[in-house]
This record gives structure tokens, sequence and C-alpha cells, in this order.
């Protein structure tokens, strides 16, 4: 009998691949949004020491055609980490555990 079931790492890498796919995807279209994201994304951590998507929501709002997903690719490769995690404020969110992130 042969198993199909995939390992940890080999389900942990294949999540990890299909977020990169998924990334690509919905951020193909909206580059120039992204850019000015990443950008307000680093001024906002180096002057206040953190940053999480609803400031980016409040800076700059995602194009009203967008994938919300587009969210997601404003913090990766970007040379900002991950300290710590809060409630969002954005009502519509409906109080879901959203990442901050620090220099």
């Amino acid at each position: 009998m042969t198993s199909t079931t995939t390992s940890h790492s080999e389900g942990y890498q294949l999540g990890l691949d299909l977020q990169a796919q998924g990334i690509k995807r919905v951020s193909s279209q909206h580059q120039d949004w992204l850019a000015r994201a990443r950008a307000v994304a680093v001024k906002i951590a180096r002057e206040s020491g953190e940053v999480s998507s609803d400031d980016i929501h409040e800076a700059l709002p995602l194009p009203p055609e967008a994938n919300p997903a587009l969210m997601g690719a404003v913090f990766k490769n970007i040379g900002l980490r991950v300290v710590g995690y809060q409630n969002t404020r954005r009502p519509q969110a409906h109080g879901r555990l959203i990442r901050v992130y620090g220099p």
C-alpha cells in the first residue's frame, strides 16, 4: 500500500509555494500600488517602530478592484520582521488577529 499523505515539511513547503503563487497572481496587476504600499510600510515601521496591515489600509487603501489578498504581498521581502500580533482595528475584518511588523 502506498501513502498519499505528505510529511509535515513537505506540506509546509507546499503551503509556502501556494502562497507565493497566490501573491504573484493577485499582485501582477497592481505593481505600482504594491511598490507604494511597501515604501509606506517601511516608512511607518521606521518612524513608529511597528506597522500592520491596518496602518497600510489607512495610509493607502487597496485599489477598489484589487483582491484583498493583495495586502499580504505588502510585507513580503521588504526587510521587516514579525514583532507581534494584534486584533485588527477595521470593523469589516471582524476583529481577527493580524501581524505587527518592525524594523
